[in-house]
């Protein structure tokens, strides 16, 4: 079963998450070179993981949120994924720190607004007084575009 826009957006936050957890991590311990490579790996695992979520996206969220550059994303996820030996540690941590932020904001005001828009529906459909105009509306609209008869005469 295919995940939702909703779950691949949910992915990224947690993995923005994860990455913040594995950046305080190397904050806390510098020059632990032990550390800081389960660290970076944790980070690249999870900004792949990001960049394999984008590429997920449908097409209609994508474009209607073109502020967002996720095609530059995905191309990171393709760094990671198949030139793994060309990663700089310099150039990841660079990604990690206000990019990933405004990824976060991002996303999590998509689904502020996807979820507003359901509750709006959901309220509309639980509520009988507007579920029934709402029904009503629908039917007058089907019956609009019908053809009208043709009067025999």
């Amino acid at each position: 079963m295919s995940r939702t826009d909703d779950q691949r957006l949910r992915d990224i936050v947690e993995s923005i998450a994860a990455i913040d957890r594995a950046d305080a991590l190397l904050r806390a311990h510098p020059g632990g070179l032990d550390i800081e490579w389960v660290a970076l790996d944790a980070i690249h695992y999870r900004v792949f993981t990001i960049g394999e979520a984008v590429k997920g996206l449908s097409s209609d969220l994508r474009d209607s949120h073109s502020e967002v550059p996720w095609s530059d994303i995905a191309r990171m996820r393709d760094l990671i994924g198949h030139h793994y030996y060309k990663l700089d540690p310099q150039i990841v941590r660079a990604t990690i720190g206000e990019p990933i932020a405004h990824l976060r904001t991002a996303c999590e005001e998509i689904l502020a607004r996807r979820s507003e828009s359901d509750d709006e529906t959901d309220r509309l459909l639980r509520d009988p007084v507007d579920a029934g105009r709402l029904l009503a509306s629908i039917e007058r609209l089907k019956a609009y575009r019908e053809p009208k008869p043709e009067r025999s005469e």
